[in-house]
């Protein structure tokens, strides 16, 4: 189950490239996901990186994506393979 930090993380990490391209002086505020990990490490050990890492959502939510579409594809394929053995069969 996804942490509610997390998965609004993952629209601050669309949002902050999408505004990138176009402001790349935005681009300093990568320092604070740079260093928050380091500074919320002394308090919490990892927390930062499960919970509240924005690159860390997004390729969660990459993933998650990725595997529903493998999990298609390959349904499709077992589909197939089913029909042509009942229609030899």
């Amino acid at each position: 189950m996804k942490r509610p930090v997390q998965s609004y993380m993952f629209w601050v990490f669309l949002a902050f490239m999408s505004i990138g391209v176009f402001y790349p002086a935005i681009g300093l505020i990568a320092i604070i996901c740079m260093v928050a990990p380091v500074v919320a490490a002394f308090w919490r050990g990892r927390w930062w990186c499960g919970n509240a890492c924005p690159r860390g959502s997004f390729y969660d939510h990459a993933t998650n994506i990725a595997e529903w579409v493998i999990y298609l594809e390959t349904a499709e394929r077992i589909r197939k393979i089913k029909g042509k053995t009942e229609i030899q069969g």
